[in-house]
């Protein structure tokens, strides 16, 4: 019996390595069978009796951190489009599935340090593999990969949520080396010089705006803590993320073109953008708005009236999570956004978590230009993360 629970343990820490490795990689497929093999061997783990032990304990961790999944479900029943409401739940099952897992085992620093350890290496071989694909096609002249725009394709990713991988990645290495390890070890130098160099091809304006914000905090947090190499090393990352934006890359991404063509980036159409959307909410409810399925109802529209053609041509999303959670469920739907990440950051400040505070401070400064939680990529990585840091919060001494 005790063997066959080892067995099962491994199974789970298996399968949960599947999720974060198959996450940078195209294709989700993969990676929605690796989140179903972690529930299924979740399943099969320990007694009934001591996952609830745990769940009890952590209780309201589980309660807040499924709430968007909760919301998501309540959202179907005052929605048009029950089909699309119904996709957009199945969607949302991570923010069920992931805190019921962490939630009702036991779970320790050393499972989150494997755990984001793979996670960024698999970020690193998926873009070493798009990186020989652009060498190639650079090669045998057969284009130029090398930019934002060429890159994605060869990534098969979203630039802002593959960008939202490597500052994670950079952001746990970056922590691991400052205040975790006793020495500097060459590894995680060498993954955060290959992160800063995959931000500066990828151009993603708020990346570098989060791993600022982060490393303020870390010189605010930490300064005492580090010797004289540290503090050298985050100061460099500080200096690399503020000077990033005036480098070439940056500014041919963000440069104006004509209105059929306005980049989605750009502040001036991000204004237009909002402003249209801000009217959607207005008309569909501000308390609870239109439902799970029906959220982009008169979205496109209202683009039209104000004159962003190319967001009605390519029907975009909000790009920003607090107001994509308005639309679809009002000014309810962004309490309980923010009442998800507020309870890591009140945990994080209670405990003098920086790590929990770096990771919730990136997402939701990804969140104000990108709609994360629209996508798979971006779902998933939310509640993961999440899920992962909370019992651990809950259980660590400050």
């Amino acid at each position: 019996m005790k063997v066959w629970r080892t067995i099962n343990q491994y199974l789970l820490m298996g399968s949960l390595l599947l999720v974060v490795i198959t996450l940078p990689f195209p294709n989700y497929n993969f990676n929605s069978y690796a989140i179903i093999c972690s529930f299924s061997a979740w399943l099969s783990i320990g007694s009934w009796q001591q996952k609830w032990e745990y769940l009890r304990e952590r209780k309201y961790a589980f309660i807040i951190l499924s709430s968007l999944f909760w919301m998501a479900v309540a959202g179907v029943f005052y929605s048009n489009d029950v089909t699309e409401a119904t996709n957009k739940v199945v969607e949302m099952l991570p923010f069920l599935i992931f805190p019921l897992i962490f939630c009702s085992i036991e779970v320790r620093q050393p499972h989150k340090e494997t755990l984001l350890q793979h996670f960024g290496f698999s970020v690193c071989m998926a873009s070493v593999f798009a990186l020989v694909k652009a060498t190639y096609f650079k090669v045998y002249n057969l284009g130029d990969f090398f930019y934002f725009d060429q890159l994605k394709r060869l990534l098969e990713k979203h630039t802002t949520y593959f960008a939202l991988f490597w500052v994670v990645v950079i952001v746990y290495f970056l922590h691991d080396t400052l205040l975790e390890r006793k020495k500097i070890e060459k590894r995680n130098i060498a993954v955060i010089c290959f992160g800063i160099i995959m931000l500066y091809l990828l151009s993603v304006r708020i990346s570098v705006v989060a791993l600022g914000a982060v490393c303020i905090l870390f010189l605010f947090s930490l300064w005492k803590k580090m010797n004289t190499a540290k503090r050298a090393i985050l100061i460099a990352a500080l200096v690399l993320a503020s000077t990033a934006y005036l480098t070439p890359n940056f500014q041919k991404r963000f440069q104006g073109n004509d209105p059929e063509r306005v980049q989605i980036d750009d502040i001036g159409a991000r204004s237009t953008h909002w402003k249209a959307v801000m009217e959607t909410i207005s008309q569909q409810g501000i308390l609870f708005g239109a439902g799970t399925g029906d959220g982009h109802q008169g979205l496109y529209d209202n683009y039209l009236v104000y004159g962003f053609e190319s967001g009605h041509k390519y029907k975009y999303n909000a790009h920003n999570q607090y107001l994509e959670s308005m639309l679809y469920h009002g000014t309810l739907g962004l309490f309980v956004l923010l009442l998800t990440f507020a309870f890591i950051v009140v945990k994080g400040f209670q405990k003098k978590d920086t790590f929990a505070l770096a990771i919730a401070l990136v997402c939701l400064l990804f969140m104000s230009t990108e709609s994360i939680l629209v996508r798979h990529s971006g779902i998933v990585l939310t509640s993961f993360l999440l899920a992962l840091i909370a019992p651990i919060l809950i259980e660590q001494k400050p």
